[in-house]
């Protein structure tokens, strides 16, 4: 039954590896695996009942916070505008008409406003609270949100691929009679990722967050579905929280069904409001679609005609290039910046086509072409966030610029790291301190004593 799920979504998304020039690159047909060779990957799993198994191809994302700024910079590639740390505070009305929006400067102070024939709310699990705010009403259809977690270990096992296992929550969208929600053990960089753990959450999205205790619990339940894996607090390197909408809510939080679709809401029909589109995404993988239909939904409404680009075809930012490992291969043979394998790597994977941009800041400074300690994130690309990505203090750098602290405290790195943020940006020891105390507040503090 399994592979037959498995061979019907293949079908269903055949055109999936359509303009992807590298064979290495395209996600393969499902297969079923044997006994036999699913006990040689996992070896610690339980054998009684085990029949078999059924391998699942996916895209992973090397780096997310990345794929959002090559997003950010191809548009602005093509004349969008982009700002850092403005929040929209207020909306301006004219009558029954959105005519901009008040912003406030959270780095400078003040406030200034923005005129425009409409706004578009495309702000996740906050566009809700956000509308109570500016409207005083909320959406005729209120969402329920769910937190979805999961956590960073610095653990890879042996075997290449990812794991599905049996967790203890029960599982709303299951078109087969199974008892749980699987739970999943995935290999990502040097590390794992263990998740996702689902819960209707209602307070504060700003307040999102996990409880050491809970990660006692998730980790109780992973073990218990996978006794060979062993975890503890101790391994546990990061943690991940985020919101996204539910479909419906069955028994009270204990059963959940995932939500099927995007909301896209119109608010003049919604509340009489011409001008306003509020779009709250479902999953990544939908993402530019839904973007697509928001953008064409304002068009229609300013009564443009401007003929849609194709962005399902058009590589985004860093994209343009054709095998991946030939890519990898010449910076490793850069001419002037030659780098290691593991370097090359990262940074392909982080930059694709642009990084030759990084490489120019190396080339015009040799302090700038070594890997910060025991990482391989180089200097220049904390000089190159800092000056042509909009970075503007240490967490920037090390969580949203480059992957320094996606996998835990980097230790000796981010002490590195704040030197060159020092330097550039002329922070005395004081400030420097306290951006060292921001970065490393976000970590466990049982990781941080690991570490």
């Amino acid at each position: 039954l399994l592979m037959a799920g498995t061979l019907a979504y293949d079908l269903l998304t055949c055109d999936r590896n359509r303009g992807i020039a590298d064979p290495e690159r395209r996600i393969p047909w499902g297969r079923p695996v044997p006994r036999r060779e699913v006990l040689a990957a996992f070896p610690d799993l339980p054998p009684e009942r085990l029949t078999g198994g059924v391998l699942f191809a996916d895209g992973q994302m090397y780096n997310p916070p990345r794929i959002v700024l090559s997003v950010l910079r191809a548009a602005a590639a093509r004349g969008a505008v982009m700002a850092n740390y403005a929040e929209v505070v207020g909306l301006r009305m004219d009558g029954n008409r959105v005519s901009g929006v008040e912003v406030e400067d959270r780095l400078g102070g003040g406030r200034f406003p923005v005129f425009a024939r409409a706004v578009l709310n495309a702000a996740g699990p906050f566009a809700e609270p956000l509308l109570q705010r500016w409207l005083g009403r909320p959406l005729k259809r209120p969402s329920t949100y769910s937190r979805d977690a999961c956590f960073v270990v610095r653990r890879r096992f042996a075997a290449p691929w990812a794991l599905a296992v049996m967790g203890r929550s029960r599982d709303a969208d299951a078109m087969l009679a199974r008892e749980a929600r699987h739970l999943f053990v995935v290999p990502w960089r040097e590390f794992s990722l263990i998740g996702v753990w689902h819960r209707v959450y209602r307070d504060d999205p700003d307040r999102v967050g996990l409880t050491p205790s809970e990660l006692e619990r998730y980790l109780e339940e992973i073990n218990g579905a996978y006794p060979g894996l062993g975890l503890d607090l101790a391994d546990i390197r990061l943690w991940h929280a985020g919101l996204l909408p539910f479909g419906e809510e069955k028994t009270g939080g204990s059963e959940l069904s995932y939500g099927k679709r995007s909301l896209l809401v119109d608010h003049a029909d919604e509340h009489g409001i011409h001008g306003l589109v509020t779009l709250i995404g479902i999953r990544y993988t939908m993402g530019r679609g839904d973007a697509a239909k928001a953008v064409d939904l304002v068009t229609r409404k300013l009564g443009a005609r401007t003929p849609r680009p194709p962005t399902d075809r058009l590589p985004v930012f860093g994209g343009r290039f054709g095998r991946f490992a030939e890519l990898v291969r010449d910076l490793e043979r850069h001419p002037r910046v030659p780098l290691a394998p593991a370097t090359a790597r990262a940074l392909a994977h982080n930059y694709g086509s642009e990084a030759s941009r990084i490489l120019g800041y190396a080339a015009d400074d040799p302090s700038l072409a070594e890997p910060l300690p025991g990482s391989t994130v180089l200097g220049a690309e904390i000089v190159h966030g800092i000056r042509e990505e909009m970075a503007c203090n240490l967490a920037d750098l090390a969580f949203r610029r480059t992957d320094l602290a996606t996998g835990g405290d980097p230790g000796p790195a981010l002490e590195a790291c704040a030197d060159l943020a020092a330097r550039e940006w002329g922070w005395d020891a004081a400030r420097r301190a306290r951006e060292l105390a921001g970065v490393r507040a976000q970590f466990p503090r049982f990781a941080r004593q690991t570490a």
